[in-house]
C-alpha cells in the first residue's frame, strides 16, 4: 500500500508540472510541448559510509524505463521532466563473500536544458538538473545477509549531462547523478546512489 501510494503521489507532481508549464507553454507562440517513451541503461554504483577495509563496490548494469516530457520554452531553452522506473545497485564484496545490492527506483529527473549546438541536422544540449528517488524494493545477494534487514528510503541528487539529436522526434541523454542521501541501509551500512544514465526518447506526442 506504501508503495502505491508513492506512486500515486509522484503521478499527481509530474501531471501538476506539466499542467503548470502547459499554462505558461499557452502564452508563448513558439513553444511546444512533446512526449514519449524513454528508456536506456544505468551504470550503477553505490557509496557506503562507515565501512572497513573488509567492503568494496563495483558498478553495476541496471535498466530504466518510462516516459519523458519536453517544454521548448525559447529558441535554445528547453525543460524536461522524466517518470521512470530505474534499477539500481552495485556489485559488493564483503570479506570472504560476494553478491550484489539492488534497488527498484521510481525516478523522477527534472532537467534544464540549453541547446548550444544546432548544425548539419545535430543538435547538442547541455542539462542541468536534479533528481527524486522513491525506493519502492531492494535486495541483497550475499551470503550472511538477510534481505528482510535491508531498508530503501528516498533519494535525491543533483544530475548534470548531455542530450544529442540527430533523428526527428528522437533523443539520447547521458547524464550523471550524485545521490545525496544514504538511500540504502542493511545491518547499519548505510549507502547512497551514484550513476550514470544513458536514455534513448522517441516523442510521439506534440502540441
Amino acid at each position: 500500500m506504501k508503495h502505491i501510494r508513492i506512486l500515486f503521489f509522484s503521478f499527481f507532481v509530474l501531471t501538476n508540472f506539466f499542467y503548470a508549464l502547459n499554462g505558461f507553454a499557452q502564452a508563448k507562440s513558439d513553444t511546444q510541448f512533446s512526449a514519449g517513451v524513454a528508456g536506456g541503461l544505468n551504470l550503477t554504483d553505490i557509496s557506503f559510509s562507515g565501512l572497513g577495509s573488509g567492503l568494496s563496490t563495483s558498478p553495476l548494469l541496471r535498466i530504466n524505463l518510462g516516459i519523458w516530457g519536453k517544454y521548448e520554452l525559447m529558441e535554445n531553452i528547453s525543460a524536461h521532466v522524466g517518470f521512470l522506473y530505474s534499477g539500481q545497485g552495485a556489485s559488493i564484496d564483503i570479506g570472504t563473500s560476494s553478491g550484489k545490492v539492488t534497488a527498484a527506483v521510481l525516478q523522477i529527473p527534472v532537467y534544464g536544458a540549453y541547446k548550444f549546438y544546432d548544425e548539419n541536422n545535430i543538435k547538442i544540449s547541455g542539462l542541468l538538473g536534479a533528481y527524486a528517488g522513491f525506493q519502492l524494493t531492494s535486495n541483497i545477494d550475499v551470503a550472511g545477509y538477510n534481505s528482510n534487514n535491508v531498508r530503501a528510503g528516498l533519494d535525491l541528487g543533483p544530475s548534470l549531462g548531455v542530450e544529442v539529436e540527430m533523428v526527428e522526434n528522437v533523443s539520447f541523454m547521458l547524464t550523471y547523478n550524485y545521490g545525496l542521501l544514504k538511500a540504502l541501509d542493511f545491518d547499519g551500512i548505510q549507502g547512497a546512489s551514484r550513476f550514470f544514465q544513458l536514455t534513448a526518447v522517441y516523442y510521439f506526442f506534440k502540441m
